[in-house]
């Protein structure tokens, strides 16, 4: 458990019986106001539980605020179910790599739990308020503010219905996969394919979130280069949050809280707190550029190598930003801008 989440209260509903019904609870029971919420390791006993379950199962409990795997079930025969079957491994594999790539996401919503009473996920209805008939929605869910969750959740399911909130009022949606902008109309049911071993991920569009890279152990991971994916709204502008720390205090002795802001063309970094983060900024996908930019600068320096922009999915990707950025990415205050 990352230091955090020691402040935090617990539900737990771990170690039971799995069933197709269940998934849902997993959605319904975490968007409460207990922010920290441990169903992910329930198990099944009996040979009558489908593989496809066990691959939905272990899928939907990695985009959670908790995850344990179950390392003995009280069948022997189904022990340490995630290698069992290649499937299994290989759809848990890859929500394992974006749920730890997205840890400094994870972690400063619970930092900001700890701190202001939020919540990790999160209801549609919750953050679109003003919208009532968001309030039915039980099969979607939001992991912070930035994040819609939209997983299958029946038996042989290869494709979801879902909703994308606020897209009345001119809020855009991103495929996490494909980086390009939803095309959604209000209120409606969009028909997003869900095949074995995906599930739809969708980032809103006004914000920055931090990565890092997806390594074999959260230290690993907590002590690799950064990324950002910047989403830009309709009108161009994001932010952002990241909340660093050791990782390991109960009580740390230094923190350090970035705010990250991009508007009109440009992309601000700005750092406070005494936590002398080393690693540097590797990565920007700016998704929602609308035009091919001729000049990427970084603090006024141009930026030559490394930059490719996608006329079709209006993204910009900007890599190899680690030597400009040696001394760690929040070092110094930072400005980097495309026109």
């Amino acid at each position: 458990m990352d230091a955090a989440q020691c402040f935090l209260p617990v539900l737990s509903v771990s170690d039971s019986l799995i069933q197709w019904r269940h998934l849902l609870t997993v959605i319904q029971k975490p968007c409460t106001n207990i922010p920290f919420h441990d169903c992910s390791s329930m198990i099944g006993t009996n040979a009558d539980l489908s593989v496809h379950l066990r691959r939905m199962y272990y899928q939907q409990t990695h985009k959670k605020d908790m995850v344990r795997l179950p390392v003995q079930s009280r069948d022997s025969t189904f022990a340490d179910s995630v290698t069992v079957w290649a499937s299994v491994a290989e759809a848990s594999k890859t929500a394992m790599q974006i749920r730890y790539s997205l840890l400094p996401y994870m972690y400063t919503l619970f930092y900001l739990a700890h701190t202001t009473g939020s919540t990790v996920m999160r209801a549609l209805a919750w953050v679109f308020p003003n919208d009532p008939t968001l309030a039915a929605i039980d099969n979607q869910f939001l992991l912070g503010p930035s994040l819609l969750i939209t997983p299958a959740l029946g038996q042989g399911m290869t494709e979801v219905q879902g909703v994308f909130p606020g897209v009345a009022q001119g809020t855009v949606w991103y495929d996490w996969y494909t980086q390009t902008a939803v095309v959604a109309q209000p209120g409606e049911n969009v028909t997003i394919p869900a095949p074995l071993g995906h599930i739809p991920v969708f980032i809103r569009g006004g914000a920055v979130l931090p990565q890092q890279e997806a390594l074999y152990t959260t230290s690993e991971s907590r002590n690799s280069s950064w990324s950002l994916l910047c989403a830009l709204s309709a009108d161009g502008s994001a932010t952002g949050q990241i909340y660093i720390d050791d990782g390991e205090s109960i009580v740390p002795s230094a923190t350090l809280l970035v705010d990250l802001t991009a508007s009109n063309g440009s992309l601000y970094a700005s750092a406070r707190g005494t936590y002398n983060d080393t690693n540097s900024l590797a990565n920007v996908t700016v998704m929602g550029v609308q035009s091919q930019p001729s000049s990427v600068t970084l603090n006024g320096q141009a930026v030559t190598n490394g930059v490719a922009y996608n006329s079709t999915s209006k993204v910009l990707s900007i890599k190899g930003l680690q030597n400009s950025t040696s001394e760690g990415a929040w070092a110094q205050d930072w400005i980097l801008s495309w026109a």
